[in-house]
């Protein structure tokens, strides 16, 4: 049987301390994901920077970057 497919989706709005730790938890996971979607809400920090860096070579991540829409 073959496993369900498991997707990421990541917020992110100003959270750059918190990006790298929260990438290594989604890649530790037991399932790892099938893709990662990053959306960054218009981030004043360089959060989305650090993100880019870490995931560029990563045929599952999908960034993307637009102005601050909020909730």
């Amino acid at each position: 049987m073959k496993a369900p497919s498991v997707s990421v989706i990541l917020p992110l709005y100003n959270h750059e301390q918190y990006i790298d730790k929260t990438l290594t938890s989604i890649f530790e996971q037991t399932s790892p994901p099938d893709e990662i979607i990053l959306i960054d809400d218009g981030s004043t920090d360089q959060g989305f920077e650090k993100a880019t860096l870490i995931l560029k070579n990563d045929p599952r991540a999908h960034l993307i970057q637009q102005e601050n829409k909020g909730a």
